[in-house]
């Protein structure tokens, strides 16, 4: 193996301790990823040390995470408190747990209400329409009705005229 090689090598696991992100430490050394996978392929040492530093270089990664996530829960953000007790402590954790057991009975509760009220709605909807269509007929008997009594007005006026011509 040439002496660059080796030196690329050794550099890349540096980078990967420090940010276990291939394309990152690729781009600063100016590698290709394909030629970084091709060794991690062919070279069983590499790929140990590479397991290696990734392991180191996650773990800075997940402490860089808790140190921002502690800043946040020290500046009082709710959601980095309650996912820090959610994840850090059994005793949130577990009433997590029971939270999560009221929310789906509070679910079913809601949904059970809303199958009734659609229920409801649904008979309420047909009762109107047998109202509605009570309402249209009683209109076309009104409508009819008067209609008849014009004829008949009509037809009294008729006799009456006629009367009047007879006399």
């Amino acid at each position: 193996m040439s002496h660059d090689k080796k030196q690329i090598k050794k550099k890349f696991l540096e980078l990967i301790e420090q940010n276990p992100i291939v394309q990152i430490a690729c781009n600063k050394l100016n590698v290709g990823r394909s030629t970084i996978y091709h060794w991690l392929e062919k070279d069983k040492r590499f790929i140990g040390a590479y397991k290696k530093a990734q392991k180191i270089g996650n773990g800075k990664i997940c402490d860089v995470g808790e140190s921002k996530l502690i800043q946040n829960v020290d500046r009082g953000d709710q959601r980095a408190i309650e996912f820090l007790l959610k994840h850090k402590s059994s005793d949130y954790r577990d009433s997590e747990d029971a939270l999560s057991t009221l929310k789906k009975l509070e679910i079913n509760k809601l949904q059970e209400e809303r199958l009734r009220i659609t229920k409801e709605y649904d008979d309420f909807s047909e009762k109107t329409k047998k109202i509605s269509v009570f309402f249209r007929e009683e209109e076309k008997r009104e409508k009819e009705l008067k209609k008849r009594e014009r004829e008949l007005t009509r037809r009294e006026e008729e006799i009456k005229k006629m009367e009047e011509s007879i006399k």
